[in-house]
């Protein structure tokens, strides 16, 4: 006794009085035996107000710190199960991860399973079985019956069933994984478009044609136009009644779930030529912008007037007529604009790339210009430059003042 009272009164010491309950030096558990071997809980957190004395470290701690003890919040099945969308693939697949259950404690011991459900509205569906070896976390990959897309979300719910020597347990009902599967992958785009042009008893049509090798998940291709609505088509193929002076179309494919390609490379122009000048501008373009690339001897006559250049097609010696491009003019330019007339009623068509342009550099007085926008568009929004006076079209006309 006075060994341990002088090292107490060391200030360099520290001193911990241990309150033995017998002679032989043993102490009293928290259950109050002496020698006892009842511990309290070791909790994963810090939460003083969870955990009892002689408990198993699980049942009455609070693991998710949610005010709720393990055994009412989770049981002894698995729990946090979480559901997400593989990506890059076509769909129809998801991965799971489940925290595992209370019971599973041991490395591959071949007597313990999970196994995986799918709540198919009646009934649940065995989707998946995986052996448990003790893994804190377990991740596996579960099929769904449809992907989400722009028709429905595709949530599927899903619950694990822990097949545990001490017994069966499923998770509790609010632990169930909710999630969707979206197919990822856009389907391939059609190539090579092509098109051509009818005009029968007053019906102005434009055929469009291109190569397309299906995807597995294909629905249809849809062709959209500047100013009419899309137009639907499962072959390589499709026709569209023209019922605008001018039009613009592109090509996607759509597979199941609703995804688009990316459109054709090529789009598809065409301008309704009647009697008399036609006022036009050329938003579809090839890389070669010749006249003699872009307009074919057809047997139509074409003239064509840009700002201070012109050029025809069909020339004339005496009574002999024939056929090349003479003036000024060898190439369309998509920044200007034109006066087009033809000798006889006719659908000018263009295929190539789509151009925008936004920019344009404009000289004092009147300047002959395009507009290539792919929208309709009010005049106050699209021009802002106060240098700007009038805007004049074939019949029509804009003052600023």
């Amino acid at each position: 006794i006075a060994e341990l009272i002088a090292e107490c009164n060391d200030a360099s010491s520290e001193c911990e009085w241990i309150d033995y309950c017998d002679c032989s030096g043993n102490v009293y558990d928290c259950a109050g035996e002496c020698g006892g071997s009842a511990i309290y809980d070791d909790c994963d957190n810090d939460n003083d107000g969870f955990g009892v004395c002689g408990g198993n470290n699980y049942d009455q701690c609070d693991d998710d710190d949610d005010d709720e003890i393990n055994i009412d919040d989770w049981g002894y099945g698995a729990h946090d199960i979480i559901v997400e969308d593989i990506p890059d693939d076509q769909g129809g697949r998801v991965l799971i991860s489940f925290h595992k259950s209370f019971f599973d404690t041991d490395i591959l011991r071949n007597q313990e399973a999970y196994t995986i459900q799918r709540n198919d509205n009646t009934y649940w569906t065995a989707v998946l079985t995986l052996s448990a070896y003790g893994d804190t976390v377990y991740y596996a990959e579960a099929t769904t019956l449809q992907d989400s897309s722009g028709l429905t979300d595709g949530l599927t719910e899903f619950r694990v069933i822990s097949a545990m020597e001490e017994g069966n347990f499923v998770n509790r009902p609010d632990e169930n994984g909710i999630g969707f599967s979206v197919d990822n992958i856009v389907p391939t785009a059609p190539t090579d478009l092509t098109a051509y042009s009818t005009m029968n008893s007053d019906v102005l049509q434009i055929h469009m044609s291109w190569d397309y090798i299906p995807d597995l998940d294909f629905s249809y291709h849809q062709t959209t136009s500047m100013y009419g609505e899309p137009s639907y088509s499962i072959y390589n193929n499709n026709s569209i009644e023209l019922t605008t002076v001018y039009d613009e179309f592109y090509v996607n494919s759509v597979d199941i779930h609703g995804n688009y390609s990316d459109p054709t490379v090529d789009y598809v122009g065409s301008h309704y030529i009647g009697d008399g000048l036609e006022l036009v501008s050329f938003s579809i373009l090839p890389e070669n912008t010749s006249l003699d690339y872009l307009f074919p001897e057809t047997g139509v006559g074409i003239e064509i007037i840009g700002e201070g250049i012109a050029a025809t097609n069909l020339n004339s010696i005496g009574a002999y007529e024939y056929w090349n491009w003479i003036g000024a003019l060898n190439h369309i330019d998509p920044s200007k604009g034109y006066w087009l007339r033809t000798s006889e009623e006719m659908i000018l068509m263009t295929l190539g790339d789509k151009q925008v342009v936004t920019e344009f550099d404009l000289h004092e007085g009147p300047n002959l210009i395009s507009y290539t926008c792919p929208n309709i568009g009010l005049i106050q929004e699209l021009i802002t430059n106060d240098c700007i006076e009038a805007i004049i079209g074939k019949g029509v006309a804009s003052y600023s003042f």
